[in-house]
């Protein structure tokens, strides 16, 4: 008899772990995607060296500055921020991943890609923030973080032709355009944009 009804209790302990495993499945709970240095190297800017990496085949940054020791060695990398009027350094990348942060310093420091492939990217809107001032045009602060482990600052703008997106970039010395932040992909780098701009109107139409 305890026999029976400790095979019972086995198979119901069974049944249930079975059945969260599907709910798992079913709401996309995978694993979380794995993000890999594909390219890395050295460019040259305003007579400033800077590493630009590819993560993933497909997400660019570019135009990250390098701390060194001493002895030459790598102690910190920095990504690009943008200094407000204020004098204030805001960050508009932002590796928030520890592993991948790390991989990354190895990367440029050693010159040579992560020896594991991984092409996967996936991305969450976090934070969408209108901005109120008159005749800007800016329109909107958007946060947007690519598989758990890179953060990057958008900005709606707006414009006679309509409302487009700014990624992070700057102007040099020689007024040339650098693209701090670029997604290779087209239908990918068109489905994130698409999905900011269709949030941003939904957030613009619950305002009071």
């Amino acid at each position: 008899m305890d026999k029976l009804i400790a095979l019972k209790q086995s198979i119901r302990k069974r049944s249930i772990s079975f059945i969260f495993l599907l709910l798992f499945l079913a709401n996309g709970w995978a694993a979380e995607p794995v993000t890999k240095v594909t390219e890395v190297k050295i460019e040259t800017t305003d007579r400033q060296e800077m590493a630009a990496v590819i993560l993933n085949n497909n997400l660019v940054i570019r135009e990250i500055k390098i701390n060194k020791g001493q002895r030459s060695e790598i102690v910190s990398l920095i990504y690009p921020e943008y200094l407000s009027q204020k004098g204030q350094s805001i960050p508009q990348i932002a590796i928030t991943d520890q592993k991948l942060g790390a991989e990354i310093n190895k990367a440029v420091a050693e010159l040579r890609p992560s020896l594991e492939k991984a092409v996967d990217l996936v991305y969450k809107i976090t934070k969408i923030v209108p901005f109120r001032v008159k005749d800007s045009q800016v329109k909107a602060f958007v946060s947007i973080i690519f598989n758990n482990a890179v953060r990057v600052e958008v900005r709606v703008m707006d414009s006679p032709s309509g409302l487009w997106l700014a990624w992070p970039g700057r102007k040099t010395k020689n007024g040339a355009w650098i693209k701090q932040f670029e997604l290779t992909s087209i239908s990918l780098k068109q489905a994130v944009e698409k999905a900011i701009l269709n949030k941003y109107a939904v957030v613009k139409s619950e305002e009071p």
